[in-house]
């Protein structure tokens, strides 16, 4: 990815998976030393790649989007070496609304990233740190710091400060960029992604009728910036909505999440539980992977000591 050096905590990440692409390919050659380097380079491979699909669905996502819709599409990862089927009619494919709005969650980012007495602009384009050996505190600090809430509110490291020049006023506001994007790849307007998830049960023909999703603030709000309910950027009106139940985000953003995520799970013949395929993982085998964690890689390729089982939720006092 063109983008590893964007950020010193998108490095850090690109060189844990390095990493640990590594480690696990010294244990594969000592079990398998007839293999050749490209035998050797591809099931590696196969197995990172399941071990950060694991991570996603059974660590990341149901933090997101909640229980209900990770159970409705089917997406949680299930204990045991019971597997699920690839159905060869699904298309893979990333859709608009989830790359260009949905999951754009960069209200999330939060100033402090708990680390070096840094603050999340000075990370920008800045790899040393990652060369003077500082990933271990980089890593650590992010993992004990909690993230902003989504909604429309951003810290200015994302909008004044975001590759601000040296010596200069102001950076680029990544919050405007990502509202012109989604006009640029022709989003549809946010009334029309609620009438899809809620399979038009929500009859909403004014701002008004928003009321069951979000706040009167926030209807208010639109109101003031669209003149009318059909030009509300999908961007937007997503960031407005109230949060479902034991999730990071409202209903329509969640429904896209969702979707997307089943697409990606069931229309990809590769995805780790599945069997039945040539590529499929044994019993045993994924069983043993859907024992993978986030704090297992950090262990096993970092220096750090100690981190919470679970890196997704904030450590306690133990």
């Amino acid at each position: 990815d063109v983008r590893v050096n964007q950020h010193a905590t998108l490095t850090s990440i690109q060189t844990l998976y390095m990493r640990e692409h590594n480690r696990l390919a010294s244990i594969l050659k000592g079990l398998n030393p007839h293999w050749d380097e490209e035998r050797l380079f591809q099931e590696t491979r196969r197995i990172n790649i399941a071990q950060i699909q694991c991570i996603t669905y059974k660590e990341y996502l149901p933090y997101v989007i909640g229980p209900y819709l990770l159970e409705q599409f089917d997406l949680k990862v299930k204990d045991g070496p019971d597997g699920t089927l690839y159905n060869p009619r699904t298309r893979p494919g990333i859709v608009n609304e989830f790359s260009n709005a949905a999951f754009r969650l960069h209200s999330m980012v939060a100033s402090n990233v708990g680390a070096l007495q840094l603050l999340f602009q000075d990370l920008y384009s800045n790899p040393k740190l990652i060369w003077e050996g500082h990933m271990n505190q980089l890593m650590q600090g992010v993992c004990q710091v909690p993230s902003a809430k989504y909604d429309h509110w951003f810290v200015k490291d994302v909008t004044v400060e975001l590759r601000k020049p040296p010596g200069g006023s102001h950076g680029s506001d990544l919050s405007s960029m990502d509202i012109q994007r989604g006009r640029d790849t022709g989003l549809a307007p946010y009334i029309y992604l609620v009438r899809f998830c809620s399979r038009n049960q929500l009859k909403i023909t004014s701002f008004d009728d928003l009321a069951p999703l979000m706040s009167i603030e926030n209807i208010e709000l639109l109101k003031k910036n669209y003149k009318t309910l059909e030009d509300v950027d999908l961007y937007m009106g997503l960031q407005m909505e109230n949060h479902l139940p034991e999730a990071e985000v409202g209903p329509t953003t969640a429904c896209i999440i969702a979707k997307q995520f089943y697409l990606i799970k069931f229309g990809d013949r590769y995805y780790f539980e599945h069997v039945g395929q040539v590529p499929s993982f044994t019993p045993d085998q994924r069983n043993t992977l859907k024992q993978c964690s986030l704090s297992r890689l950090l262990c096993d390729n970092t220096d750090i000591p100690r981190i919470q089982k679970n890196v997704m939720l904030l450590p306690d006092a133990q």
